[in-house]
């Protein structure tokens, strides 16, 4: 019988911690990251071409070093994907469980295995090996679920013909939407009416190379920036006025102080043990544009593009007391 196409209905995705040594596979494959995962896979085997005199077509080429993207999508159900973006969680509380998020001693990377599979007549089960989060995408809009975007890259992969998941890993957790959230910009000063928003999390991430592989052999992450955008209705002059740094018009000094830190909070409404939420606290913000628009039509609306200098702390709280 001939080969059949599929749609991702017959494909899955999950992941595990490399416990032992960057790219070397997790030993337990059985994670989600959330509800209505999305896989894009992008990997890359860059050639030199190679020219000569003589002839204006290439005589031969070479193989440099072996680049794997990936990125997934999915909406938020729970905060423990976040030890990927940051590196480290500490567990603590009760009812609910807290988990918090920072950076690892020294900055070091925290990997990932993961593993996507395909249910084809001959199934392909693919094993992305040394997988490092490059940059963390959470987004919301009004009537819509709050999103992930990860943007990953990884270092090596595997391909077998066996080793489907029949029961592959389901996040249990309800999914949330953007009517559970709140912006608060300074902290405890709640922003009325917000359309939309974006909170950007860049990791660097860098593969390195050494002499006598393709395949990288570590990653490291660079600098950290978070940055920030959101659409909300016009109602007074707090944004432009944060944004020219005084009252009348743009401050002149070249350093201004910034403004006060950036609380983004996403819960579903519980309480006790019934509670989910991922706080995200960050420190002083910066504004880079606020625009307008005005027509008769709709209301006046106002796009805010910024940035905070860091974060103060990352806290995910829910009825599981320990990490998975």
């Amino acid at each position: 019988m001939a080969e059949a196409p599929i749609s991702g209905a017959a494909a899955y995705c999950q992941y595990g911690w490399e416990e032992t040594a960057f790219a070397t596979e997790s030993a337990s494959l059985d994670k989600a990251f959330g509800k209505d995962v999305k896989v894009t896979i992008n990997p890359r085997m860059p050639y030199k071409r190679l020219y000569g005199l003589g002839s204006p077509e290439a005589v031969a080429a070479v193989a440099l070093g072996y680049e794997g993207n990936l990125t997934i999508e999915f909406t938020l159900a729970s905060s423990y994907f976040l030890k990927g973006v940051f590196g480290t969680v500490d567990d603590g509380g009760a009812t609910p469980f807290t988990h918090t998020y920072d950076y690892n001693t020294g900055y070091t990377t925290t990997s990932m295995s993961i593993e996507v599979g395909f249910d084809l007549d001959t199934d392909n089960v693919y094993k992305f090996l040394g997988c490092v989060v490059d940059s963390c995408v959470i987004s919301g809009k009004v009537g819509e679920e709050v999103k992930v975007t990860l943007n990953i890259k990884y270092a090596n992969e595997t391909k077998a013909t066996t080793g489907l998941d029949a029961e592959p890993a389901e996040d249990a957790e309800t999914p949330m939407t953007f009517a559970q959230g709140s912006l608060e910009i300074p902290n405890a000063t709640t922003i009325a009416r917000v359309d939309s928003f974006t909170l950007t999390i860049a990791r660097n991430a860098k593969m390195l190379y050494g002499l006598g592989s393709r395949i990288p052999s570590a990653a490291i992450w660079l600098n950290t920036a978070f940055d920030f955008s959101l659409k909300s209705t016009y109602e007074n002059d707090d944004f432009i006025e944060d944004f020219y740094g005084q009252t009348t018009g743009p401050y002149t000094a070249t350093t201004p102080a910034g403004n006060g830190s950036l609380e983004l909070t996403i819960t579903n409404s519980g309480a006790g043990a019934l509670e989910r939420s991922v706080v995200f606290l960050m420190t002083t913000t910066y504004f880079e544009a606020v625009s307008k628009k005005a027509s008769s039509e709709e209301e006046v609306m106002q796009d805010i593009v910024g940035f905070c200098l860091g974060q103060t702390s990352v806290i995910g709280s829910d009825n599981t007391e320990t990490t998975p």
